[in-house]
């Protein structure tokens, strides 16, 4: 189990490491690893010769060029995939590689570009519906950007909606300004929940188990977030009822009891009975039926 209490080292207290924390510091190992690598001077050397340059780029230098045309030669093309194919080894993403070897003073905790691909949330739907498609990306932006998901115990990645067709998955993309349809969402132009959409996780190798697991749960807390900003019913909590159970003995298959049966169910459940017991059994199988009946309309019900 994870706590914030620290632990003593040396009679001092020492702050117990997040999940976060922890794959971090993985990630910065595996750099220095590269850094300190024979890759990483191979790479560099051939990475220059490309461009016609002895010196490594500048910031400047290095965002003026990436405009150029060398970009697209076949040479530098070369270059990038043998980056991605180092890059797969230590466990490290392409662009900081690349930029390792080419930028003078690259410091990666500065850049955009992050060190290594982290765990990836991605709001799945099989819909082809435009209008509904549209309102989830825009309300799945919304969510994540009204709540504080993160922290510094876990990075929440922002979820990106994808379209999925059968095996195949693909990316929704929009303009960012676009904040809200033109068309309000009905009720009546809502998928059924349960094939509206899903949340899918997917973690790198080494990933903390404790911080898969902590994702994995504020995963789902915006997953309902989110189906309530869409308008579905989304209950507090999932409880189960035990009267559920007992649909077939109450008779639910039966709209309506036929003549003298809440007296032939009255029988079955609770036997003989006194006079005096037989309006409260009564009432309570009725109840129960009203009860039962409400519940499976509303697992039925589309939202």
């Amino acid at each position: 189990m994870v706590t914030d209490k620290p632990i003593l080292v040396g009679g001092k207290a020492v702050p117990k490491s997040t999940p976060q924390g922890r794959w971090d510091a993985d990630i910065r190992e595996r750099y220095q690893a590269f850094a300190h690598s024979p890759e990483l001077r191979r790479l560099k050397k051939q990475g220059l010769a490309i461009f016609g340059r002895r010196r490594m780029f500048t910031s400047e230098e290095w965002w003026e060029e990436s405009r150029g045309p060398t970009w697209t030669t076949k040479e530098f093309q070369d270059f990038d995939r043998e980056c991605q194919r180092v890059g797969d080894r230590f466990g490290l993403n392409r662009t900081a590689i690349t930029m390792s070897c080419l930028i003078k003073g690259y410091d990666h905790q500065r850049s955009p570009y992050p060190l290594a691909i982290g765990a990836k949330i991605r709001v799945v739907t099989e819909s082809n519906d435009g209008e509904f498609i549209h309102w989830l990306v825009c309300l799945a932006k919304f969510v994540y950007l009204s709540v504080q998901w993160s922290t510094s115990k876990l990075n929440f990645p922002q979820p990106q909606v994808v379209q999925k067709n059968g095996s195949q998955t693909t990316p929704v993309l929009f303009i960012p300004f676009v904040t809200r349809p033109d068309k309000d969402l009905f009720p009546d132009r809502l998928p059924p929940r349960a094939s509206a959409f899903l949340m899918q996780a997917e973690f790198p190798p080494n990933y903390p188990p404790d911080a898969a697991a902590e994702l994995g749960r504020r995963a789902m807390r915006f997953e309902r977030e989110l189906a309530r900003r869409l308008g579905y019913q989304v209950p507090k909590r999932m409880r189960t009822s035990p009267l559920a159970a007992k649909a077939s003995s109450l008779g639910l298959k039966q709209q309506r009891l036929p003549r003298r049966g809440i007296y032939d169910l009255m029988d079955k459940t609770y036997g003989e009975l006194e006079t005096s017991q037989e309006k409260t059994a009564r009432n309570r199988i009725k109840s129960q039926r009203n009860r039962v009946r409400r519940r499976f309309q509303g697992r039925g019900s589309q939202t």
